[in-house]
């Protein structure tokens, strides 16, 4: 939703350069306020969180690349084998981009086709809590894969 936010910014101060009556200061003073109370409906200033009815969540494979170096988490554990770890934590409240996510990826042609869906599939996992008063609980799609060396 913020990226709605800053598309409509976007649009409005594009149709402003565009226009050329519309260096009038009055316009301008008018663009200004528009344009600071979209930044205050950002982020944590956010009050609405419902979007609109025809949106549609997309995953591309190239949308889906930058949000996992923005926000993907791999780690691996050394226990009795090695458990190679991949996840995507969001909000609780980015449940359907999570749910669109791991759509997309149990669609992938491939090794995930092959896993046994209980110990390696591609899993949605929700806090049932926050970590404290000032967060909300999390949501995380999560893979992990078990390597037994001998």
């Amino acid at each position: 939703m913020n990226f709605l936010a800053f598309k409509e910014a976007l649009e409005l101060y594009c149709q402003y350069r565009r226009n050329s009556s519309a260096y009038a200061p009055e316009y301008t003073e008018l663009l200004y306020n528009k344009l600071t109370n979209l930044k205050k409906s950002m982020n944590k200033k956010r009050t609405d969180f419902d979007l609109p009815e025809n949106h549609q969540i997309i995953i591309t494979d190239y949308w889906l690349l930058g949000f996992i170096e923005g926000e993907g988490c791999f780690s691996v554990a050394k226990t009795d084998s090695f458990r190679l770890d991949f996840s995507i934590g969001q909000t609780i409240r980015e449940i359907l981009v999570l749910k669109a996510i791991q759509k997309f990826l149990l669609k992938l042609p491939g090794e995930f086709k092959l896993l046994n869906s209980k110990t390696n599939s591609i899993q949605l996992a929700l806090d049932s809590k926050a970590k404290n008063d000032r967060s909300q609980p999390m949501a995380r799609v999560f893979y992990n894969y078990s390597c037994y060396i001998n």
